[in-house]
């Protein structure tokens, strides 16, 4: 007669639950990622009340440049944003852009997906842009803005300001996105800084020295 067979639990780890939980991350993003473009999405331009449901982020970073040229990279040239995104294949304007105030700015990113853009204020007097996502296909939203705000500091010293928000359809996706959002926006503002002090190419600093040299420079506040 053969012995029971004694049946041995299944446990996890952390380290295993640190895996499927990142996997079950993966598999939810892919799943949002691949919605088709979205263009329903609500905008503050035109119900501000909207920006109280956000999830709003505050940074800042003191840069060596001249107010000129600093303002002329993040908003003179709205077109070009490449420059210092480092998710961006290419940006550029979708109409017409004389007049700034209702340019609409396309990013093109890997795997076909982009964020296209309004420009809502634009102000070359107090330094001050602002704009919101009015169509993606990269996760669905309910509603995107971010803006800077540049102060001079001295004659070659600018502190660069941008406040962003955002409020995703998926609570699911809402509530991950709180841990990571900000990210987005400290990478580019580092890269602002790199780009403006060096005149050098973003793809001259790697990211294990933008993390190291430049995102100490960065200051973030969270609001949510």
């Amino acid at each position: 007669m053969m012995p029971p067979i004694q049946s041995t639990p299944i446990t996890f780890g952390h380290r295993q639950f640190k895996w499927l939980s990142i996997l079950f991350l993966g598999i939810t993003l892919m799943s949002l990622s691949a919605c088709a473009t979205q263009a329903d999405i609500d905008r503050i331009s035109t119900n501000p009340d909207l920006e109280k449901l956000a999830n709003v982020v505050e940074l800042a970073v003191e840069v060596d440049s001249t107010l000129a040229q600093a303002w002329k990279l993040v908003a003179t040239d709205f077109d070009k944003s490449e420059l210092f995104n480092n998710n961006a294949e290419s940006t550029f304007y979708l109409n017409d852009s004389k007049k700034k105030i209702g340019a609409k700015r396309r990013t093109k990113m890997s795997n076909k997906k982009f964020i296209d853009v309004e420009i809502i204020s634009f102000d070359p007097t107090t330094h001050y842009i602002a704009w919101e996502i009015v169509a993606t296909n990269v996760i669905p939203m309910k509603v995107a803005f971010s803006s800077y705000k540049i102060t001079a500091v001295s004659n070659s010293k600018v502190i660069i300001s941008q406040r962003a928000g955002f409020k995703l359809k998926n609570p699911v996706m809402d509530f991950i996105g709180k841990l990571r959002f900000h990210n987005i926006f400290l990478d580019e503002l580092a890269t602002v800084k790199y780009v403006l002090e060096t005149n050098k190419a973003k793809s001259t600093l790697s990211k294990k020295q933008r993390k190291k040299e430049y995102y100490p420079a960065v200051d973030v506040n969270k609001h949510y």
